[in-house]
């Protein structure tokens, strides 16, 4: 083997080492991705149940007292 072909494997060897890695990290960062996206889906599932719930609890206009002004005459 000449000079030029050994130096033509090590870098093929190179290239290639790198091309898994870039691989095992675009899998990762894919894996990762997906577990962001369930986090937040069930983050707004969980903002949106607690909403619902405040206002069901607070803001029942059928529970809620009468307003009195102060303009009106009170009985």
């Amino acid at each position: 083997m000449t000079n030029d072909e050994i130096d033509y494997d090590s870098i093929y060897r190179k290239l290639d080492q790198h091309e898994q890695t870039i691989s095992q990290l675009v899998a990762i960062i894919a894996v990762n991705n997906r577990k962001i996206n369930e986090l937040n889906r069930k983050q707004i599932s969980l903002e949106q149940l607690a909403q619902s719930s405040y206002r069901s609890l607070h803001v029942n206009p059928a529970k809620q007292a009468p307003l009195v002004s102060m303009n009106t005459p009170q009985k």
